[in-house]
């Protein structure tokens, strides 16, 4: 994936996840959201084509707390002021945002063990090119870099109704960990899957 994609590749975001809160706020922090995936050692960011054309993307991070750290290093201003603008735009998903942060700076979840842990962020096919096996592939070419750079897991969160997509990822050896509501009241399911787990 480089810039000329992104324009692309955040239309595919916006049709094949609308819900999505980063979506919902906006281009500008949509598609700058996505260029921190560029230029990160500790990510990928993928798009496969068919005879030439775009036909599915991926991106995720191999390393969250390593990526974070570059994320805030060379995309923190850009990033904060694109979120800004977000929020002043839609306030009432900006205030969501931020009372979900407080909450868990002021109720931190249970401290996990020390493990690196890689995030399949968003995966998606274009309609024209589903039924190939993109996205399945897309995933296994994941899954493969994750190990590479040494991950211990692999988590990945869907819609709540998704069952497509569970198949997929049930197949490939993830488990569901959890099930959870975000702030703005919808549901999402949680997988899960070691790295060392076997190839299906």
């Amino acid at each position: 994936m480089g810039l000329a994609d992104l324009a692309w590749v955040v239309a595919q975001h916006r049709s094949h996840f609308p819900d999505n809160v980063i979506g919902r706020l906006g281009l500008g922090l949509l598609t700058r959201y996505y260029r921190t995936f560029l230029d990160s050692t500790f990510a990928v960011a993928t798009v496969t084509e068919v005879s030439g054309v775009r036909a599915g993307f991926l991106v995720g991070v191999l390393d969250t707390a390593a990526h974070r750290r570059l994320m805030w290093q060379f995309h923190g201003f850009s990033l904060g002021l694109a979120t800004l603008r977000a929020f002043l735009r839609h306030p009432v998903l900006g205030v969501g945002i931020v009372r979900r942060r407080l909450s868990l700076r002021l109720h931190p979840p249970a401290p996990m063990p020390a493990e690196r842990v890689a995030v399949l962020s968003h995966v998606a096919v274009d309609p024209d090119s589903q039924g190939r096996g993109l996205g399945v592939m897309m995933i296994d070419q994941f899954l493969a870099a994750a190990a590479a750079a040494g991950a211990d897991r692999v988590c990945v969160a869907t819609a709540d109704h998704a069952p497509r997509a569970a198949s997929i990822y049930l197949r490939r050896g993830f488990v569901l960990s959890s099930r959870s509501r975000t702030f703005d009241g919808r549901y999402i399911r949680l997988y899960d899957r070691p790295t060392a787990a076997p190839a299906p």
